[in-house]
């Protein structure tokens, strides 16, 4: 029987390094399948890199697109009370806290909490091992959200994958890259159903979006996962 990185097509390593269950991956491989099938323009960008397990798997499934991938490496940022909810964060080393003791006061700059942190210079060592020499593809963006997807990116954008955990973290990149997304365009929210701040973020930013910009469908991914096709 196959393992589950061999039915991936991806090397065991990528999958050592990488917090999705392999039902999230196997979304991603079809999702991106389908999108070079109809040659679909745009780049991949994935906000929330973590050791870049995720982000190989990416750039494999999609070897000929782009690949903009946004991360402080300095960890999970502070929530705001618009995360607080039933979840609980596991904080290394210090047992279970709840969400609501971690809460940034207003007007408090960003500070990390010391949960998915890593090192860059080890992700980018990772990631070129695994997808081959860099020439351009590559674009790797240290910094809080808040400071980075606003500014450099790609013109357009055939999978976005957003990996932010909280409100303010989600809120922000779909600001930034929903306007860039494609028609036919998916994007794929990792913790929709996990961490309430993430699902508040996605509820109200399409709600707050004119018809004609609305999602084309919108699936549950099994787990906490949620996907959106654009019109």
């Amino acid at each position: 029987m196959a393992t589950a990185s061999e039915a991936l097509g991806l090397p065991a390593v990528v999958l050592q390094r990488t917090m999705l269950p392999v039902v999230k991956l196997r979304h991603m491989k079809l999702h991106l399948a389908r999108l070079d099938a109809a040659d679909t323009p745009g780049a991949i960008v994935e906000c929330g890199v973590y050791r870049g397990g995720s982000a190989a798997a990416l750039g494999l499934f999609s070897p000929k697109r782009p690949l903009w991938l946004y991360d402080s490496f300095e960890g999970l940022p502070q929530p705001t009370e618009k995360d607080i909810g039933p979840r609980k964060l596991s904080v290394a080393k210090q047992g279970e806290r709840d969400v609501a003791k971690l809460v940034r006061a207003p007007g408090e700059p960003l500070a990390a909490i010391g949960h998915c942190a890593a090192e860059v210079t080890d992700v980018l060592q990772f990631l070129t091992s695994v997808l081959g020499p860099d020439q351009g593809r590559l674009h790797l963006i240290q910094g809080w959200f808040e400071d980075t997807v606003a500014g450099e990116g790609p013109d357009e954008i055939a999978y976005l994958h957003i990996d932010g955990d909280w409100y303010e973290s989600t809120k922000v990149c779909l600001e930034a890259f929903w306007p860039r997304v494609v028609p036919g365009g998916v994007v794929a929210v990792d913790d929709y159903n996990w961490w309430p701040g993430c699902k508040r973020a996605v509820t109200e930013f399409f709600a707050g979006l004119s018809g004609g910009k609305r999602v084309l469908r919108s699936h549950a991914i099994v787990g906490s996962g949620r996907y959106m096709v654009k019109r």
